[in-house]
């Protein structure tokens, strides 16, 4: 009976070690994303949203902006020449570029197609193993 009562504990000691400590889905304006356990997540004004490490050593920033007439790659460029960024490159239907941010952080710009109206932005400085997870479980709302 101990030996089985043993095997249970560690087995599910193992288990809670490989998992990863997924917190919750946060459901936002237009978008929910996956926030890890000790990571916060909030809106500030009608579409962003950004979720902090608790050492605040990692952070990710979500906005959604009207597509308008231009092109996501059209877009990109555009945002990276204001932000003097990189020459944007496009990764699995992602645009892509880094920039220095106004704290002088390196940082990084992605730009993703949310439906025929809007687009998402994520700015990512100080990159974590958690920031990846957090950006694909990112799941549009289709009106």
């Amino acid at each position: 009976m101990r030996r089985g009562w043993a095997l249970l504990c560690l087995t599910g000691l193992s288990l809670a070690l490989v998992t990863p400590a997924w917190a919750r889905v946060r459901k936002f304006d237009y978008f929910s994303v996956d926030v890890p356990g000790g990571w916060t997540a909030e809106q500030q004004g009608a579409t962003v949203v950004v979720a902090a490490a608790e050492d605040e050593a990692a952070s990710v920033s979500i906005a959604v902006a009207p597509m308008g007439a231009a092109s996501l790659e059209e877009l990109a460029c555009a945002l990276s020449a204001q932000m003097d960024g990189t020459e944007p490159e496009l990764d699995d239907e992602v645009w892509t570029f880094t920039f220095t941010d106004l704290a002088g952080v390196e940082s990084a710009a992605f730009l993703i197609e949310g439906d025929e109206e809007h687009y998402i932005v994520a700015s990512v400085s100080w990159w974590s193993e958690a920031i990846e997870g957090i950006l694909d479980s990112v799941e549009f709302y289709e009106e």
